[in-house]
């Protein structure tokens, strides 16, 4: 769970995390019915096609609303950042939270061999896209600025 090794998160937390960690993956898979396949291959769809029109909306202006960025975008990024785990949050210098939380730099890299495997091809498939690129320009850019 996010924060059980993570210094800055205060040690009573980090202690409930590792603890209770397992219990609420488990409520999770069982609460949003994960173990599915028919319930999961419906989903990727549906995120397939919100991408699809995400993708066709970037191809004809540079914004999703239009020439200027907007809450849309950030919102977009957003969503889309944890699904780019091992390219921003997780990289091996992690642009999550302008890098604050050391416990995520090179983090994708250590959890490899326990990272599920549809998860990493659902990335590199998404990394490819023009919506993920975008998100990935947007962190790039736009994360370190201060606004005025």
């Amino acid at each position: 769970a996010w924060g059980a090794f993570e210094p800055k998160v205060p040690l009573v937390h980090r202690l409930i995390l590792r603890l209770f960690g397992p219990v609420f993956k488990s409520m999770m898979r069982l609460a949003f019915d994960l173990s599915s396949v028919e319930v999961r291959d419906k989903r990727r769809e549906m995120i397939e096609q919100v991408l699809d029109d995400i993708d066709k909306t970037l191809s004809k202006q540079k914004y999703l609303t239009g020439a200027s960025l907007s809450h849309v975008d950030i919102t977009l990024s957003a969503l889309l950042a944890p699904m780019l785990a091992a390219h921003l949050a997780l990289a091996p210098k992690s642009r999550y939270a302008n890098g604050r939380f050391t416990s995520f730099h090179g983090a994708f890299d250590r959890m490899r061999g326990k990272w599920p495997r549809a998860l990493s091809e659902f990335e590199q498939g998404l990394v490819k896209r023009p919506c993920a690129k975008f998100v990935m320009t947007l962190y790039e850019e736009m994360r370190s600025k201060k606004l005025q």
